[in-house]
């Protein structure tokens, strides 16, 4: 019996030392040669991301407004890179603020683009610097700048992505997110 484990043992077959580090020098080759395209598209990921959660951000000071039965803000400082929204924690409101600098080079604004309506883009992404889009209880949408404006957007760019990124709230509080490419359609 022993003799046949023996001989058992020395028919299992594996893989040589030889073998494992061409494989291993396969993944390394193919691993250098993906990075840079991985990495070459970080900054437009960044600046999708910083537009999601701007738009996700509208959406849930909507719902809180419509939950706490009284107007939410969200404050626009484009000199800062921030915008700031109450939320509330434990029955106590506090401001949330998000910091555009987090995302790397993401920006309000978008140099030399037009919007759907072939209108300018501000140079600051928002109207003025301080101003306000109001949530009321209903759920529709006013701005603090022109109240009688049928739409409100915030447009985000960074320098080292080719891409612009708005998010619009209509008057009736719908919100939408948008993107274009310098040059092509918005969509």
């Amino acid at each position: 019996m022993t003799r046949r484990i023996q001989h058992c043992a020395k028919d299992e077959a594996g893989f040589s030392f030889a073998e494992l580090m061409v494989v291993i020098a396969i993944i390394g080759i193919l691993s250098a040669t993906a990075l840079p395209s991985l990495l070459g598209n970080l900054p437009e990921k960044r600046l999708k991301n910083a537009a999601r959660n701007l738009y996700s951000d509208m959406q849930r000071a909507r719902l809180q407004a419509v939950k706490e039965n009284n107007p939410v803000e969200v404050t626009f400082n484009t000199g800062a890179k921030t915008y700031s929204y109450p939320v509330k924690q434990d029955g106590v409101f506090t401001a949330r603020t998000r910091n555009l600098t987090e995302y790397g080079d993401v920006k309000f604004g978008c140099a030399g683009v037009t919007d759907w309506k072939n209108n300018a883009v501000p140079a600051s992404g928002v109207i003025p610097d301080g101003s306000k889009f109001i949530f009321t209880r209903t759920g529709t949408a006013r701005s603090d700048v022109d109240s009688d404006a049928r739409e409100f957007s915030v447009f985000l760019g960074s320098n080292n992505v080719n891409a612009c990124y708005a998010v619009e709230v209509t008057k009736f509080g719908a919100v939408k997110i948008r993107w274009q490419h310098k040059g092509s359609n918005w969509n």
